[in-house]
């Protein structure tokens, strides 16, 4: 009898261990993720979730979404997807939300970032524009996207000086 409890307990730990293990190793691998079991997804849960909202119906977007936040609800991006998701399903003024509890969230999420840059700009707030221009300029290569919306915020004097201010102000 003992016996029999112990060997189930090795087998008990060794399904633990390989479905951990499956997770962590679908953040390189992203054909693994579909192989990992719904009850250890992690890292996993996030890949999923990135191609539903890419791909699949708006229905099974948002609730893979709200899945991957319900798991884990303090990464930017995840708020992010949910509000791509969201956007998806109709909900324009949610994903607005959404969009916007994620940029205070993270300042590396560029979808974020970049979607309260325009915000900014188009509210002639140009010290804030400035300040998500330089947080993506923090986190990506030199891309078009940045070059644009340089070009954008530099076109009028007072987004120079924004850019100017915040570029010269150092910290974080």
């Amino acid at each position: 009898m003992k016996r029999i409890v112990w060997l189930a307990l090795i087998g008990l730990l060794a399904v633990i261990a390989t479905g951990a293990q499956l997770d962590r190793a679908s953040r390189r691998q992203l054909a693994l993720a579909s192989l990992v079991p719904p009850v250890f997804r992690s890292f996993a849960q996030e890949r999923l979730t990135i191609a539903t909202v890419r791909s699949a119906a708006p229905e099974a977007a948002l609730a893979d979404a709200r899945t991957l936040v319900s798991r884990s609800p303090l990464p930017a991006e995840h708020l992010t997807l949910l509000a791509i998701a969201s956007e998806r399903n109709g909900d324009r003024q949610g994903s607005a939300l959404l969009v916007q509890r994620a940029a205070q969230r993270g300042w590396r999420d560029p979808i974020a970032q970049q979607a309260m840059f325009d915000i900014a700009l188009a509210a002639g707030d140009e010290a804030e524009a400035a300040r998500r221009l330089a947080a993506l300029f923090g986190v990506q290569e030199d891309q078009a996207p940045l070059r644009d919306m340089t070009a954008r915020l530099v076109a009028t004097p007072e987004g120079r000086q924004a850019l100017a201010a915040t570029m010269a102000a150092g910290g974080n």
